[in-house]
């Protein structure tokens, strides 16, 4: 199945997870908490045509994210990861994973 992401909208990959710490607390809390870093890298898949910063020549660069704004839009089996271009930190140059053209 195939995305096109609009209103600004970047449809992302994560291609590492976020590093998950655990940390002391006095305060209680449930098992299954999990603390998250506030950033994420993933790879660009498409770009809303309305897009202000980013083109289409960025599908395949390696990007940085605000973790807490990323969308999971789930259809039928499959779950789509989106995040506005106002939430992108940046893009990394050369990273090892960028995909070879």
């Amino acid at each position: 199945m195939e995305f096109k992401p609009f209103n600004r909208y970047i449809l992302v990959e994560k291609i590492e997870p976020p590093i998950q710490k655990e940390t002391p607390s006095t305060i209680l809390v449930p098992d299954s908490y999990i603390t998250r870093e506030p950033h994420t890298v993933y790879r660009i898949a498409s770009i809303a045509s309305d897009c202000e910063h980013f083109k289409a020549q960025d599908v395949g660069k390696i990007i940085v994210l605000n973790t807490a704004m990323i969308e999971n839009i789930k259809v039928t089996n499959y779950i789509f990861d989106l995040v506005l271009e106002n939430y992108v930190y940046g893009i990394i140059e050369d990273h090892p994973q960028e995909k070879e053209e």
